[in-house]
């Protein structure tokens, strides 16, 4: 491939009018016919499920192009494929994988020529179009409209607004990917910091405490692991309203509800730890030494710190709210 498009989710979601749907009996024995090789992974699928309606497509054609073929061939085998380290993080899979699928798309709509089933796919086109919000003075999406009402079009005119549907979708699912990614690398990032600073505290501090803590725990390194633990807990409780908000399908492999969701217990850890330095040194109320009366009160106090993670990573939430509401 010369280049790598971005993935199309939508492909799966919103077939073409005029394209014969596959029943699940046949869609399930494309899958047993692969092996049962198949992975976890709601995009393979859909990938698989968008592989076999276009063969039945391509098989409605006697001079079927072998390259149709071949590329519905390699999306399903792409389907199937163990995702290394590498493609997991670039998403380079999934993109590969609806890549041959569009292209093999492509070359159908190319190969029609019934008046009947052009115009059927020039009005799935345009709903494409309006999905993606590309404008309507769009001198492509314009032309095949003026082409819709005069009842007449051609193949060239529909390719012209499906490629430039899909390359709306790519920059989306390029800014959703990046996202994604970053949030995975601050969770990472902040996770390590905690293991090494408990692994720091208890090197150097193997007796005593540092912060306020019930007599239950007399080492320093106890008091900071058990706080991050009720930091987590109380970073969960918060989290619930703003994960349960998010939109119940965001149409991409590139969802980063999981990553948001790591982000805020990663924070809520942290938001506990400063927490309690901060009544440690009497910003919160004036404390006689690093002490806390009960493990209740700490556990509590831990608790919600940790929940105030909820306004450190609303940020975070907001960004992922413009990402998926970009046009896609």
């Amino acid at each position: 491939m010369k280049r790598i498009r971005r993935d199309a989710w939508w492909e799966a979601r919103s077939i073409h009018k005029g394209v014969g749907y596959v029943s699940s009996i046949q869609t399930t024995q494309t899958f047993v016919n692969l092996g049962g090789r198949g992975r976890p992974g709601a995009w393979r699928l859909e990938v698989q499920s968008r592989a076999a309606q276009l063969r039945t497509e391509a098989a409605k054609f006697a001079d079927s192009d072998t390259s149709i073929v071949s590329a519905v061939a390699e999306a399903e085998k792409l389907a199937v494929m163990r995702q290394t380290p590498v493609s997991w993080w670039s998403g380079s899979q999934v993109e590969n994988a609806w890549l041959c699928l569009r292209l093999a798309e492509e070359a159908l709509v190319a190969k029609i020529k019934e008046p009947t089933e052009l115009m059927a796919q020039a009005a799935s086109a345009l709903a494409h179009a309006k999905k993606h919000q590309l404008p309507d003075d769009d001198p492509r999406v314009a032309q095949l409209r003026k082409e819709v009402d005069n009842k007449s079009t051609n193949s060239a005119s529909i390719l012209k607004v499906l490629q430039v549907a899909h390359e709306s979708s790519d920059a989306q699912h390029r800014a959703m990917r990046a996202f994604r990614n970053r949030l995975r690398v601050v969770t990472v990032g902040l996770l390590a910091l905690a293991v090494l600073t408990v692994a720091v505290i208890a090197r150097t501090h193997p007796e005593g405490v540092l912060l306020p803590a019930p007599p239950e725990l007399t080492r320093a390194w106890q008091v900071v692991l058990v706080a991050m633990i009720l930091g987590t807990a109380g970073a969960l409780f918060s989290a619930m309203p703003s994960l349960t908000q998010a939109p119940d399908r965001v149409e991409s492999p590139f969802n980063p509800i999981v990553e948001q969701a790591a982000l805020k217990v990663v924070v809520g850890a942290w938001s506990a730890i400063v927490g309690l330095i901060a009544v440690g040194a009497g910003v919160d109320a004036p404390v006689d030494g690093p002490t806390a009366s009960s493990f209740a009160g700490f556990a509590m106090m831990c608790a919600l710190f940790g929940a105030s993670q909820e306004a450190l990573t609303r940020f975070a939430d907001r960004r992922a709210s413009e990402v998926s509401a970009e046009p896609k």
